[in-house]
């Protein structure tokens, strides 16, 4: 075998396994032109993102579709987090905390007594979040989301 021959075998060897490991990327058109921020996923499939105009967008299929869903008018969202498929919060400008239990078919606005912008939100556990804002705001939920207070 001449010495060109074993080069190319060897190249085609070597690089050709290689080239299906990158990810491969496309662009996709979406409802929304505003600033996607928040962005989860429960798993591979089912995921959300958020924006800061009020919209929030689901795939449940890894990202090929993206359905817009509903949510109160006029609200602004900084982070989103799921606990689990169906369970769901989002957190944004003037303390507004929305949570779901439908997986994001509906929102219920959950009143905190704080008129600060909510930044991010986590949650340890199902019952257990914290919600951070400006101003050093921590706020604190111990029954999944339900009522949230302050914490030092």
């Amino acid at each position: 075998m001449t010495k060109s021959k074993l080069l190319i075998l060897f190249s085609f060897i070597i690089l050709f396994p290689t080239s299906n490991i990158y990810a491969q990327w496309s662009d996709i058109s979406l409802s929304t032109f505003y600033n996607l921020s928040p962005i989860f996923f429960n798993n591979i499939s089912t995921g959300y993102i958020a924006d800061n105009s009020g919209t929030v967008i689901k795939t449940t299929d890894s990202g090929i579709s993206w359905k817009t869903l509903s949510t109160p008018p006029n609200k602004f969202f900084n982070d989103i987090y799921f606990t689990g498929l169906s369970n769901g919060y989002l957190v944004g400008d003037s303390g507004i905390i929305l949570k779901t239990t439908n997986a994001g078919s509906t929102w219920s606005i959950i009143s905190t007594a704080y008129n600060c912008r909510l930044n991010s939100l986590y949650f340890v556990n199902s019952t257990t979040g914290i919600a951070v804002g400006d101003n050093g705001i921590i706020l604190k939920s111990t029954n999944s989301g339900n009522n949230w207070s302050s914490i030092s």
